[in-house]
């Protein structure tokens, strides 16, 4: 899933996170991220651990957010997944529905190693290429943060009730990404925003928003760079290619 910046040698390429099976990166990609002079991330993966940590909010209490029915289902998850209660029970709802979807992911046969992110830091490392970050780790997490409590009350409902369906979720992106499937893709963009509307826009419209300017510095520089951000940050009308062309900058999908 790769795009380029019409008269740059910058590319944009679709990631996913978690995966389950061998990732196999069409020759395009490689090729561009192995001629690469910079890889642009969305945050330092090893700043991530921190920054999860401060994301508990002093008199934080999960229990003063959900009813006692909810509370025990999420008990019931989080003992089952291996979460850590006492951690989940001084989070507020959208950090107890990450510390619970981590592990439940894990344990379903999904992993880091197994995502895009692996395979093009794997291409990066052996060329030496340079690591460039769009934001820090506090930035997407912040981005659930400031979802309305019902609506983290909501997610955090759906993910212990059904939580199988987030993890389709996965599965769904991880299959369009093989096939450059970008309706697809958007497909499940769509569907993630009329679950959580504000979550989703704060996460893909506004964190693209807040990218832009970093991304024009990196066309400033003209050197081969490659953008490496969430596939879901590449589809719709708030996607960066989107964005891009309206501000006068042609982006061209790149063929397997």
């Amino acid at each position: 899933m790769l795009f380029q910046l019409q008269g740059t040698d910058v590319h944009l390429l679709g990631s996913y996170h978690f995966g389950r099976g061998t990732v196999s990166l069409p020759p395009t990609a490689a090729r561009a991220i192995a001629e690469a002079k910079l890889i642009a991330w969305e945050s330092s993966e090893a700043a991530a651990g921190p920054a999860f940590k401060a994301a508990f909010r002093r008199g934080a209490s999960l229990a003063a957010c959900l009813d006692d029915k909810l509370l025990a289902r999420v008990h019931s998850v989080a003992e089952d997944v291996g979460a850590d209660v006492e951690d989940v029970d001084r989070a507020d709802p959208w950090l107890a529905a990450l510390l619970l979807f981590i592990p439940l992911a894990l344990n379903a046969g999904y992993s880091v190693e197994e995502g895009v992110d692996a395979a093009v830091r794997k291409i990066a490392r052996d060329a030496r290429v340079k690591d460039y970050f769009l934001e820090m780790p506090s930035d997407g997490l912040d981005a659930f943060a400031r979802a309305p409590l019902e609506e983290q009350v909501a997610g955090l409902r759906l993910l212990v009730e059904s939580p199988a369906h987030q993890l389709e979720r996965i599965d769904r992106i991880a299959s369009a990404w093989r096939t450059a499937d970008l309706a697809g893709i958007e497909s499940a963009l769509d569907q993630a925003l009329s679950e959580m509307p504000v979550t989703y826009d704060n996460l893909i419209h506004g964190r693209n928003l807040q990218w832009l300017p970093k991304i024009r510095v990196l066309l400033a520089k003209r050197k081969k760079v490659v953008v490496c951000v969430g596939a879901l940050h590449l589809v719709g009308r708030f996607g960066l290619p989107s964005l891009l062309e309206q501000d006068g900058i042609k982006v061209t999908f790149v063929p397997d």
